[in-house]
């Protein structure tokens, strides 16, 4: 009986180490993704603290690569029972990796990291040297406007 307990011990106590080392990576992991979002917010205008609200985040997000922020509800599909919640993720984060890739001019390599290691590629997008681009391109319009207005 002894060994059946010792044998059951080290069965928990590698079961707690994992549990454990599985719970490090995720928290590190949401902490470097709010990091990550809060420089990517400034860079494109919005205020950083945003980052922090968990579905406020994802609505300013949604706004900031030109999403609905109504595709939200997309993720309710993952309570009915025949569909699995992986699936309604994975089909939503496809898109938005692409319309974040294209804010930020990048190619579809980069569209490619964002879906299947997304906080490293919104790290490398924070604290990189990509712009935001749909501010470059209001700005461009409103002065070639002032342009225009100047010339007539």
């Amino acid at each position: 009986m002894d060994e059946l307990e010792a044998i059951l011990g080290i069965f928990l106590t590698f079961i707690m180490a994992y549990v454990i080392i599985i719970l490090v990576i995720s928290l590190a992991c949401i902490i470097l993704r709010i990091i990550a979002r809060w420089k990517i917010f400034v860079k494109a205008g919005e205020e950083g603290w945003k980052a922090i609200v968990p579905i406020y985040s994802s609505i300013t997000l949604y706004k900031l690569i030109g999403l609905s922020p109504w595709l939200l509800f997309i993720y309710l599909a993952g309570l009915i029972p025949f569909i699995p919640t992986w699936t309604v993720t994975l089909g939503m984060s496809i898109p938005v990796s692409i319309k974040l890739a294209k804010a930020f001019h990048k190619d579809e390599g980069y569209t490619v990291g964002l879906i299947f290691l997304p906080v490293i590629f919104e790290m490398m997008l924070a604290f990189g040297k990509a712009e935001y681009g749909f501010n470059n391109e209001v700005k461009a319009e409103v002065i070639s406007e002032e342009v225009i207005k100047e010339d007539t």
